[in-house]
């Protein structure tokens, strides 16, 4: 939560847009989830556990698909923190991962940018640099190149108060499209 919004409203509002977007380029998209319940039985005993399964429940429904993206709000107890980071499994096709995060975020970036609002690029890291106590995100494992997007920071009251605004969803759901077109568009480096 931040700024009075919940994390999985907002990013269910930015897949939709997001899945529009693609599908104006002529995608097939497969959204994890449609509403707010869980795909996993979530009555694990500890909240890890719940997390893997519903992340595996959601790598399950994507199926097989050349290109995954897992959209996040992030969070710190430092509410100064703010900016935009996309996170990617260097054990799971590693390179093309690598070069899909780089282009989700560049283009996040520069479409949040050109709402005038000054992101800070956090940049593409390694998923096992976020100290997680599960090590790799669970939603970076599903064997098809795959990012993990942080795109701004709810903690941070200016960006929580965005985050809530459609031109800013608008901009990181294209950001989010053009991102993974030019991934898929473009041959892998070899």
């Amino acid at each position: 939560m931040g700024g009075g919004h919940r994390e999985f409203e907002l990013t269910l509002q930015v897949a939709q847009k997001a899945r529009q977007a693609l599908q104006r380029l002529g995608y097939r998209v497969v959204l994890t989830r449609t509403d707010h319940r869980p795909l996993a039985d979530d009555t694990a005993p500890d909240p890890i556990t719940r997390l893997r399964r519903e992340q595996e429940a959601r790598l399950r429904r994507a199926g097989a698909v050349r290109a995954y993206v897992s959209i996040h709000f992030n969070s710190f107890s430092d509410p100064r923190l703010s900016g935009t980071e996309t996170y990617y499994n260097p054990t799971n096709r590693g390179p093309e991962s690598r070069r899909l995060a780089q282009a989700v975020q560049s283009a996040v970036v520069a479409r949040l940018r050109a709402t005038g609002h000054p992101v800070r690029d956090r940049g593409v890291k390694e998923d096992l640099t976020a100290g997680k106590p599960y090590g790799h995100f669970f939603s970076l494992r599903g064997g098809m190149p795959a990012v993990l997007l942080e795109a701004l920071f709810l903690s941070n009251p200016t960006e929580a108060a965005l985050a809530g605004q459609e031109p800013i969803q608008w901009a990181i759901a294209q950001g989010i499209a053009e991102g993974v077109h030019r991934f898929l568009a473009s041959p892998p480096d070899r």
